[in-house]
Parts: structure tokens; sequence; C-alpha cells
């Protein structure tokens, strides 16, 4: 399969992926999870649902910034590839052959 079948079927999940086994990525996830269930234990029961609020809020603001810098990042790289397109020294094969 090629890039053009992946993108046509929808294999292609940039946002699925595995996180590395000792990877800092790791390191931030566990310190995270177990900073946020000690926090959720030592807190009264009335401030249980603030904490949520806050959890849920800071989940979103994480996801839509991660989808902002996607998209700017996106941009750039589209931006790169058609100036190196248009670039002279650059020289495109468009035939069908692989």
């Amino acid at each position: 399969m090629n890039i053009f079948d992946d993108l046509y079927y929808g294999n292609i999940n940039i946002s699925a992926h595995e996180i590395e086994e000792g990877s800092e990525e790791e390191a931030a996830l566990n310190a995270s999870a177990e900073a946020q269930t000690k926090l959720a234990d030592a807190i009264p029961e009335e401030l249980k649902p603030l904490f949520d609020n806050l959890i849920m809020a800071n989940d979103t603001l994480l996801d839509v910034t991660s989808r902002r810098c996607f998209e700017q990042g996106f941009k750039y790289g589209m931006r790169f590839t058609v100036a190196g397109l248009k670039d002279e020294n650059f020289q495109v094969d468009s035939s069908d052959e692989k």
C-alpha cells in the first residue's frame, strides 16, 4: 500500500500512537496521573466537582492547543512543499511510473 491508499482508506491516524517505554512522554504522563490521583484522594468531597471541572478544562485546553499547533505545522509544511515545487532547480517527475 502507498501513501495515497493509506489516505484514501483512512489508515493514517496521526493522533494514535504508542508511548515509548522510558520516554519523557511516559514519565510526564505517569507523573500527571499520579499527582491527579493523590490530589483527588486528598481533597474534600465538596471540592471534587471543582477538581473534575479543572481536569476537563485542562484536557480541552490541551486538545485545542495541540490541534492549533498541528494545523500551523501542517500549513508550514505545505508552504515549504509548494516553495520547493516552484524552485526552478527542483525537477518534478510527473510520470505515472513507480
